[in-house]
């Protein structure tokens, strides 16, 4: 049987489960496998399964009756049905939509060169916690990519002491360890940030899109989790060869999705949101509108539809937005909003980055005026239509140029 390359992907990483792999990796990666199908580990009894100390219990595949089994404090092997520990949502599997649709966490860095890598919990909401680092003298704008081991943290702007400085770095962090990034050795085509703010890819194609450093950039570059090198220039950013900045992302099964952003260097951004396949990537398409021109807006995935949440313009008025924007997948069309679904407070708010988990859209900080950072957690529901929450507080305010990873 030959394996999708998403089947591969997991397949790889369910291989190099040892002794130090936690719990929750195993448990969502396992999940996954379900999901994708013919992709399994086993073991032939539930002694031999890998263990989590600080879970304090061990979970695994076994082979002896295909079953996925926890082994608790009283050592007692007890059988989980996949179903009854996926998380509540659509009744479809939880990766036939979008791949950038993390099970347990999300991880919030940068932003305001801050150096911090800020954990997240979708079961319990809460305030975020301070886990490792980012970069060493704090970043701005890198942006962000995600697979199933690791967080990605793509170019970026460092602090501005003595002088501003481009990165072209692809650096990463474990989730098993929640270890600091660290520079990977490869590189991006050129010293970029302020991008894509939220991630593109399919959790082994990581791509960054559009943004500036010091010259602008009409191509948008891919990596790969699964043999990292240096990126590749894989097609222009938007039709005709502009470029642009701070634009929301989201991904469907088969593509990637770069959601408003501001071209030509312009202060009235587009209403465009564009769109290229996984699987031949080439030049964006053109193809459909948002509700309004803007940018540094952020984007979410749910199985069924993409997301854009906020933004600002500053011509012809200077306005910040609190709508989330919705479009289909399937038919692509243009995108749409209710007025019962707003981001809060009600001055409006930009400059946020965003995760997804399979039934919530996330936001993360933003902006509510020239210097007014916040530093809410916000989620709202994929299902229906409905007032969006405040569930925490990241550590500090966040207001330009985050990303987010999940897991």
């Amino acid at each position: 049987m030959t394996l999708t390359a998403q089947q591969q992907a997991i397949q790889n990483q369910i291989n190099a489960f040892d002794s130090n792999t936690g719990t929750q990796i195993l448990l969502s990666t396992l999940i996954r496998a379900i999901d994708a199908g013919d992709v399994r580990q086993g073991y032939a009894d539930s002694a031999a399964f890998p263990t989590d100390s600080a879970f304090i219990g061990m979970i695994g595949f076994d082979d002896f009756d295909s079953s996925l089994r926890y082994v608790g404090r009283d050592l007692v092997a007890h059988k989980i049905d996949s179903a009854a520990i996926a998380p509540a949502g659509p009744t479809t599997q939880p990766y036939e939509g979008s791949p950038y649709q993390g099970l347990s966490r999300a991880y919030v860095f940068g932003g305001n060169y801050e150096n911090t890598i800020q954990k997240v919990l979708y079961a319990s909401d809460g305030n975020a916690t301070d886990v490792a680092d980012a970069y060493p003298s704090g970043l701005l704008g890198a942006m962000p990519g995600i697979s199933d081991t690791h967080g990605y943290l793509l170019g970026g702007r460092a602090a501005p002491t003595p002088s501003y400085t481009y990165l072209n770095t692809i650096q990463r962090f474990p989730y098993a360890s929640e270890g600091n990034a660290a520079d990977t050795g490869y590189d991006l085509v050129q010293g970029i940030y302020s991008g894509n703010l939220t991630a593109i890819g399919n959790r082994d194609k990581i791509y960054n899109t559009g943004g500036t450093g010091s010259a602008a950039t009409d191509h948008y570059e891919r990596t790969s989790h699964s043999s990292l090198s240096n990126s590749t220039d894989v097609g222009n950013l938007t039709p005709g060869g502009a470029w642009g900045q701070f634009m929301g992302g989201a991904s469907s099964t088969t593509k990637g999705y770069s959601l408003g952003g501001r071209r030509n260097g312009n202060t009235n951004g587009t209403n465009a949101y564009y769109s290229f396949p996984f699987a031949s990537e080439g030049n964006m398409v053109d193809t459909a509108n948002l509700s309004t021109n803007l940018y540094y807006n952020s984007g979410a995935s749910s199985n069924e539809d993409g997301y854009s949440m906020g933004g600002q313009r500053l011509s012809p008025s200077s306005l910040r937005f609190l709508t989330i924007d919705k479009f289909p997948f399937a038919a692509e069309g243009n995108a749409s909003y209710s007025n019962d679904m707003q981001l809060s407070p009600g001055s409006g708010i930009s400059r946020t980055t965003a995760s997804s988990s399979p039934s919530f859209g996330y936001v993360y900080g933003g902006n509510t005026g020239p210097s007014a950072a916040i530093n809410d957690i916000q989620k709202f529901p994929f299902a229906s239509v409905a007032a969006i929450a405040d569930v925490g507080d990241l550590i500090t305010a966040e207001n330009r140029d985050m990303g987010a990873t999940d897991v």
